[in-house]
């Protein structure tokens, strides 16, 4: 991620994850918040190992991460990642026609697994067809491969026609 990016990204978090310094201690930096919740993205690192290398301690590291992954998700994902209409709906259509020789088409689908640590309540629910324990991700792109709906969190045994019927892109 460039510098610019990671400012971006911080300016537009800053009004939900921006906290107050208390008498007792200095509130930790929005750019630091956002840098352990990349990092923990990025590596899959535990939070302990995160914990180390920003100085923190691993309960404050969860705290943060979650929590700016749910403003991520809430206040960033619908403004960047959504189902076009109109005139973008007619530039992806004509896009995929040009582009990759499909007419009628708005988008590209699909699904992966992304591993996961066995969970301690319903395991079984997460141990897919392919042997491991996972959550799954369903994604559409446009002409371009930029995410236009991303649907993530169904245990790893559900079916891809399960996760999309309860998707919003249909």
């Amino acid at each position: 991620m460039s510098r610019s990016t990671f400012i971006y990204l911080c300016d537009k978090v800053r009004p939900f994850l921006q906290k107050q310094d208390t008498p007792l201690r200095a509130a930790i930096p929005v750019e630091d918040r956002v840098a352990v919740t990349l990092w923990r993205l990025a590596s899959n690192a535990d939070y302990r190992s995160v914990a180390e290398l920003f100085g923190l301690g691993r309960s404050t590291v969860c705290g943060i991460f979650l929590e700016c992954c749910a403003v991520i998700a809430k206040k960033l994902l619908p403004q960047f990642v959504n189902i076009p209409t109109g005139a973008k709906l007619r530039e992806i259509v004509d896009g995929f026609e040009s582009r990759w020789g499909f007419p009628q088409t708005v988008g590209a689908i699909d699904g992966m697994h992304i591993p996961i640590i066995r969970p301690a309540e319903n395991h079984t629910d997460y141990y897919n067809r392919k042997g491991f324990h996972s959550v799954l991700m369903q994604a559409v792109a446009d002409h371009r491969c930029l995410f236009l709906d991303i649907c993530i969190g169904w245990p790893g045994r559900a079916h891809d026609a399960r996760v999309l019927q309860n998707s919003s892109s249909i």
